[in-house]
């Protein structure tokens, strides 16, 4: 059974085309191409675009692994106390649930 598995996933990921503009998955920019990131910037975004940055590629960001190149490993969680926030919130209290750390010499909102 698990070389079945391994063929299907090696032809899923062949059928997968590189996208040509930096848009990527099949919502939002990537408007239903279900193209994949390419190696500079191999994240996916909730909104659909490539890039490199934890904004693209935290999954608590919304990273879609399946249009990442690499696959769900492109997509890394959030460092508690380390990551800095991508959406205004930190600690691990009330909206902080991921720990984020504040940018800079800012504070964040808990809430």
């Amino acid at each position: 059974m698990l070389p079945q598995i391994v063929l299907a996933f090696l032809a899923t990921a062949a059928l997968a085309e590189v996208s040509p503009d930096g848009t990527c998955g099949m919502e939002k920019a990537g408007e239903g191409k279900g193209y994949t990131c390419f190696e500079e910037k191999a994240c996916c975004s909730s909104s659909g675009y490539c890039g490199a940055e934890d904004a693209y590629c935290l999954s608590s960001a919304g990273c879609q692994g399946e249009f990442s190149l690499g696959g769900a490993a492109a997509c890394r969680d959030p460092v508690p106390g380390t990551t800095i926030s991508v959406d205004g919130t930190c600690g691990t209290v009330e909206a902080g649930k991921y720990g984020y750390k504040c940018p800079g010499s800012d504070c964040c909102s808990a809430a």
